[in-house]
């Protein structure tokens, strides 16, 4: 348990930096994300880069995928042409939307390979029952894949109407 925020902060850095990097991020996404997490203004890039003891180029870097990924979103700040970031108001909503996607890509990916296996009449009798198992499989994985995509739509649905309660 944290007894200071500055070790909640550590902790949960730590975290995300593993859960990114687990996603195909940079550590320092996770770095980034959690200064965006803990910060209740929006943040220039030079600030980050202080923060974190990491260049200026390093953050520009991992910020443009950031926002790629609806993690953050660029704030305009008036008579200040530095860019500032701030985490996206429905960062929860873009988690899920970015799971629904992955899924999508998965389920297009497999239902492609589904409509390129030969008929039986095109597969020889030695091979039809491998084809036919393989087939059986590719099946279910769509429809995995469906069942989730559903899932995590609904759940999207419901977070939103939560959100919008008092």
């Amino acid at each position: 348990m944290s007894n200071t925020i500055e070790e909640l902060k550590l902790n949960i850095s730590n975290f995300m930096s593993l859960y990114l990097e687990h996603e195909g991020f940079s550590p320092l996404v996770g770095k980034m994300y959690t200064l965006l997490l803990f910060s209740s203004e929006p943040i220039c890039l030079q600030q980050m880069a202080d923060e974190l003891s990491v260049s200026k180029a390093a953050i520009s870097v991992q910020i443009r995928t950031m926002e790629l990924k609806n993690l953050c979103h660029k704030v305009p700040i008036q008579n200040d042409r530095k860019d500032y970031y701030y985490i996206t108001d429905d960062f929860g909503v873009n988690i899920v939307r970015n799971e629904i996607g992955k899924f999508n890509s998965v389920k297009q990916a497999v239902d492609g390979a589904l409509a390129g296996f030969p008929e039986h009449f095109n597969v020889k009798s030695e091979d039809k029952v491998g084809c036919h198992v393989i087939k059986q499989r590719f099946k279910e994985m769509s429809m995995l894949c469906e069942m989730y995509i559903s899932r995590m739509s609904d759940l999207n649905e419901e977070w939103q109407l939560r959100r919008q309660l008092p």
